[in-house]
């Protein structure tokens, strides 16, 4: 090194020939009491990570893959009484699974007399269970006389 330099602790201070200042530490690092505090903070080295070391789960990195999957489902008129006035309707769908938060909706008709009646057969959904590869749908007392798409976003 050319300059006036010295070298305290692994740190350069002093001036370098062409007058740029590099610093001011003075006396011995342990009265370096800033200095002391950001090492203190510093995060150590971890055997075999590199700086950009990729630690996601397999369940990870397939949860992120699928944020904001969307699935349209058509959900039919076939019906079976699971018990007293309970009708449900199993529908596959693949890549769902029963850990999933999902937000369902119903896929309207661009006719206003169809999507009133797609609205009255969605009134009669009292509950959708999410299972892994499917969905239940149930309706109580009374089931949709037609058919409708439902929309479910991840």
């Amino acid at each position: 090194m050319s300059g006036d330099c010295n070298v305290y602790g692994g740190f350069v201070v002093g001036q370098s020939s062409s007058g740029a200042k590099w610093g001011e530490i003075k006396g011995t690092i342990s009265s370096q009491l800033d200095l002391l505090s950001a090492l203190n903070d510093k995060v150590d080295k971890v055997k075999n990570k590199g700086l950009s070391s990729n630690d996601y789960t397999d369940s990870d990195k397939d949860k992120l893959s699928r944020v904001n999957a969307v699935y349209s489902v058509l959900v039919g008129t076939n019906w079976n009484e699971f018990v007293d006035g309970v009708y449900v309707q199993n529908i596959d769908i693949n890549g769902i699974r029963a850990t999933d938060s999902v937000v369902a909706d119903i896929v309207l008709d661009t006719d206003p007399l169809v999507a009133e009646a797609e609205m009255e057969a969605w009134n009669c959904v009292s509950r959708i269970i999410i299972n892994d590869g499917s969905v239940t749908i149930h309706c109580y007392n009374s089931t949709p006389k037609i058919k409708f798409t439902m929309r479910l976003k991840i």
